[in-house]
């Protein structure tokens, strides 16, 4: 007996028999996949879909929304998107579409459940060189984080610190001074920081501090890692001399040993930090150090002892 097909109701077809009023077969697809979003990697930031339950159907346009906080009061500065990454259950890379660059994103659900990874990057830091106090700033070289971790020291640097309250012990890598120096000579001969040459950092969050070559780098005063300094121990057995680094990844906290420490994991938060050990002076003096370390810096200004100082 032949049937005809009358009409078609989503993927189910209606048939007409004789003798009998009608008779459907249906394959009705329904399925949804889940939408996984990630650790972001790089940084703090919030991701999230527009789809109910973080499921979504395939072929359906699925929305990422991604907010960078990037105020000191939420405890991020200086920090940029940098990639988005959508992956399928089978390891295929899903194609995703910029609709505001570094904050909306949409893809195609495939038929499989996916992966959604969202990278940040410190934002780029300006190094300029002037002339003299009254000179003009000229810009050197801007940096990509890239360019700071290649430059960065492969072992793991430690300092100390005092603030009003205990000694502060940190490590991190990061960017010596001198290799941040040695490199700009590459695109300015006339970069050095000696003495009479004053430093100036800056950061994101308005902050800016000047220092003279004789307080960070003096021989009469050289600046050590205190590993046993707390606050119920002022030793200053087992120095590391050490000088002035911009940590890319850091960790800090009071009264923590070296044994201590090296359990902590680094964060990102506060990078690029600009931080320094200390001198015997100001271990015996209890000077505070720490409100001069600058965390966010986006900008380093080199002073050099030109004829107007």
């Amino acid at each position: 007996m032949k049937s005809k097909i009358l009409f078609t109701i989503g993927l189910c077809l209606v048939f007409l028999m004789p003798s009998i009023n009608f008779l459907t077969a249906c394959s009705v697809k329904t399925s949804t996949y889940a939408i996984t979003i990630e650790s972001v990697t790089g940084g703090m930031a919030t991701v999230s879909t527009n789809e109910t339950n973080s499921h979504a159907a395939p072929g359906s346009t699925v929305t990422i929304s991604i907010a960078i906080p990037n105020q000191s009061y939420e405890g991020q500065t200086n920090h940029r998107f940098k990639s988005i990454t959508v992956t399928g259950t089978h390891g295929d890379a899903i194609p995703s579409t910029q609709v505001s660059a570094g904050q909306s994103y949409t893809f195609k659900m495939p038929d499989e459940a996916v992966d959604v990874a969202v990278a940040l990057e410190l934002d780029s830091l300006a190094v300029y060189l002037q002339d003299g106090h009254s000179g003009t700033p000229i810009l050197v070289k801007t940096y990509s984080q890239a360019e700071m971790e290649a430059m960065a020291t492969p072992q793991t640097q430690y300092y100390t610190g005092l603030d009003e309250v205990a000694p502060v012990q940190g490590k991190g890598t990061g960017v010596l001074l001198s290799t941040l120096i040695a490199n700009l000579k590459q695109y300015n001969s006339s970069v050095e920081f000696v003495p009479n040459s004053t430093l100036v950092v800056s950061a994101a969050d308005g902050y800016s501090m000047s220092f003279e070559y004789d307080y960070l780098l003096g021989s009469g005063a050289p600046r050590y890692y205190y590993p046993d300094l707390t606050s119920t121990s002022s030793s200053m057995a087992d120095a590391v001399r050490i000088e002035p680094m911009f940590m890319i990844n850091s960790y800090q906290a009071r009264n923590l040993t070296r044994a201590q420490l090296d359990t902590k994991n680094v964060d990102t938060v506060n990078s690029y930090l600009f931080c320094f050990g200390l001198n015997s002076f100001e271990v015996t003096n209890q000077n505070d150090t720490v409100n001069q370390f600058a965390k966010w810096v986006d900008k380093i200004n080199i002073i050099l002892p030109g004829a107007a100082n």
